[in-house]
């Protein structure tokens, strides 16, 4: 079991087959395929980073094309503050 105490994972918004197809997700479609960049992240930041493999599974379930008409991406991110934070681009990737 992963070690996240967060909602995401909580039986009172997930049954345990749902919470379980959660964690299962995260550990091998978004952690494989995004852990280098949510590490580095994790380290610019100081966010753990097991938030933001959650956050990246409730926001696109770890599909970078998601978008909704004012969000892009992984995390959801406005045009807005994806263009506040485009200087962050060379330092979080290898």
């Amino acid at each position: 079991m992963l070690n996240y105490n967060l909602p995401a994972l909580n039986q009172s918004f997930y049954n345990a087959s749902s919470a379980k197809m959660i964690e299962e997700k995260i550990k091998n479609v978004i952690r494989p395929n995004y852990g280098a960049i949510i590490t580095k992240i994790s380290q610019l930041t100081g966010v753990n980073s097991e938030l933001i493999e959650a956050f990246i599974f409730i926001e696109s379930s770890g599909d970078p094309t998601a978008q909704t008409p004012y969000a892009y991406g992984l995390m959801q991110v406005g045009l807005a503050t994806a263009s506040d934070t485009w200087f962050m681009k060379n330092q979080v990737e290898d």
